[in-house]
């Protein structure tokens, strides 16, 4: 049986996509129902997932304290988004961020990153998760709606 070359690509493309899909949760919208202040960047609008917007806030708070324990995520070539792991009131939440857009999403599921480097990271998916954005920076960060970052579903 003879192949054509632009069959096999097709064939490799969609062997690509499912392995992709497999891999990757897909994000999600949300809406932001409010805004809070944050110890690191001033007030923030707040957009949860499967949370209400009091917890998000409260969970905003606690993952700031300096007294929570932290794991402190080490993969080299996976997207940590500058994160860890953060025990709050009593649950291990996985909180990073980067230039005022801010994460946490629970649970925290411990993983190890393949590849050369590879190291301590988190996968998902997560069942709740709030992101709040720094509005200082710029009006436009804090829109009436956002993508949330849903984690890869599988390291090791």
């Amino acid at each position: 049986m003879r192949v054509t070359r632009s069959a096999a690509i097709a064939v490799v493309l969609g062997a690509t996509v499912v392995a992709a899909g497999a891999f990757a949760a897909s994000p999600v919208t949300v809406r932001r129902c409010g805004y809070a202040l944050s110890r690191e960047w001033g007030q923030v609008a707040v957009y949860p997932w499967r949370m209400s917007c009091s917890a998000a806030r409260a969970t905003l708070t606690q993952s700031e304290s300096t007294r929570n324990p932290i794991i402190n995520f080490t993969a080299d070539g996976a997207d940590t988004f500058d994160g860890g792991a953060v025990k709050i009131a009593g649950k291990w939440w996985v909180c990073g961020g980067r230039m005022g857009f801010y994460f946490c999403g629970y649970p925290y599921r411990p993983a190890t990153a393949p590849g050369s480097g590879g190291g301590t990271t988190y996968k998902g998916p997560f069942t709740k998760e709030f992101i709040d954005e720094a509005c200082q920076d710029s009006s436009s960060l804090c829109q009436g709606k956002e993508q949330t970052v849903q984690p890869p579903l599988s390291f090791h």
